[in-house]
């Protein structure tokens, strides 16, 4: 759906007629990079929909904008391309953000797990099962 004002510009400006003539003036590296590509398209689109089933939906967009701007930061240093020094605060505001997330996710999910366990330890003492449920005013399993 997104892509159909990209379908109409290629018609409107005749690359659909070049087409036939590009793809034969293609050597065999060009086409190994164009199927290299294509591979490549397909095993992040593999792995963006495995992660996103095994992570909560923040998460995955804390994990996406610090993927963006760790690029940007080794398109910056790698390849030595000029950054403003607002590029630069902003891309390591988002990094220190997700950093941040991350650790308060850790965090909580650690203190959900002690009480858990706190709670499975309890349980067992006092002669109920998880499953079970007291009636709070005698005290009996129902």
């Amino acid at each position: 759906l997104f892509r159909s004002p990209m379908l109409i510009a290629g018609y409107a400006v005749g690359e659909y007629q070049q087409l036939p003539v590009v793809v034969a003036q293609l050597s065999l590296m060009d086409s190994l990079c164009i199927l290299l590509t294509c591979v490549t398209a397909l095993g992040l689109g593999y792995s963006t929909i495995w992660a996103q089933s095994m992570i909560s939906a923040t998460s995955f967009l804390v994990m996406s904008n610090a993927n963006k701007f760790a690029l940007v930061a080794i398109e910056a240093l790698g390849f030595g391309s000029a950054m403003t020094s607002v590029q630069i605060l902003g891309a390591c505001t988002s990094v220190l953000g997700a950093c941040l997330y991350s650790r308060s996710h850790s965090d909580l999910e650690a203190a959900v797990e002690a009480a858990d366990e706190e709670k499975q330890a309890l349980l067992p003492r006092a002669g109920v099962e998880e499953d079970d449920h007291v009636d709070l005013d005698l005290g009996k399993k129902v």
